[in-house]
């Protein structure tokens, strides 16, 4: 009995991991080995707030998960302390974020990715982790389309015109270029079903074509990006109060944690309970630790 309650409890874990590598927009594999205790909940809270779930499997029940689901590309990564981020909403979003935390934590080492049903190196995952969201990148195909032909690119143009002026007497050529043109509702319904990187091909082929660069609406995007976290607070907790119960519990509520990792950030006070939020929402989350006893500070 005891036997067949283990074997049930592996295979919902194998399910819960297929199911994840299943329907995850992304995934990426990292080893861990060397991180506390400590920068582990920093990770976790800084991917939680892109909504991306950092787990930590059994290496034997992630390789019958990846057999399950058809990915055993993945199977020669899966050795020593793997942690494995599963994006939902944005697929660069893990990619970005433990790109970002590894600069500072060496421990931290990213091994490959999946993303949008590709398989990425490490090298490939760190290019990734530059790009913007899915937004972003229609942005940057934007930027390209608006930006100044360089004169190379328009003496180019010019004499592809004339041939094809030549050709354009020919109507029977010219029904065939009519028929072959996209609609501007095609071109629409293609972007918004394009993922991430077909749209990053995109750009780099419109590139390389117009001898054209999205970099410069980029670094204005960049520098409004800086200019915009100004406006948010980072909510911290600066004294429990005399209800200590009640104030773990509206940590675990606000920041996902499990009991021991919340009594861990009450009992080290001040700390740091929401990092970055908008200042509206930082009012709400001091409102509710303030309606637990506790003394809360927004900066």
């Amino acid at each position: 009995m005891a036997n067949e309650k283990v074997l049930v409890a592996k295979q919902a874990v194998i399910d819960e991991i297929t199911d994840k590598l299943t329907n995850a927009q992304s995934v990426v594999v990292a080893e861990y080995r060397g991180l506390t205790v400590d920068e582990v909940t920093e990770l976790r809270r800084a991917l939680r707030a892109e909504n991306v779930e950092l787990k930590v499997y059994k290496n034997k029940l992630a390789l019958r998960a990846t057999e399950a689901c058809g990915k055993q590309e993945l199977d020669e990564f899966l050795t020593g302390p793997n942690a494995i981020a599963f994006g939902h909403d944005d697929a660069v979003a893990p990619a970005r974020v433990l790109a970002k935390f590894a600069k500072d934590h060496e421990a931290l080492v990213i091994k490959t990715a999946i993303v949008e049903g590709k398989l990425l190196s490490k090298e490939e995952v760190m290019e990734l982790s530059k790009l913007p969201n899915k937004e972003g990148m229609l942005s940057m195909l934007l930027a390209c389309l608006k930006a100044p032909v360089s004169k190379k690119q328009k003496d180019l143009q010019k004499k592809q015109l004339l041939q094809k002026q030549k050709q354009l007497l020919n109507i029977e050529i010219k029904e065939n270029i009519k028929m072959a043109k996209l609609t501007t509702d095609e071109i629409l319904a293609y972007l918004e079903e394009a993922t991430i990187l077909e749209l990053n091909e995109l750009v780099k082929a419109i590139e390389e074509k117009f001898d054209v660069t999205a970099a410069a609406p980029v670094a204005v995007a960049a520098a409004a990006e800086e200019e915009g976290p100004a406006a948010n607070v980072t909510v911290i907790l600066k004294e429990v109060g005399p209800t200590k119960v009640k104030v773990i519990k509206a940590v675990r509520e606000i920041t996902g944690l499990g009991l021991v990792d919340a009594k861990g950030l009450v009992d080290k006070v001040p700390s740091e309970i929401k990092k970055d939020v908008p200042a509206e929402e930082g009012a709400k989350l001091k409102e509710t630790l303030e309606a637990a006893g506790a003394v809360v500070e927004l900066k």
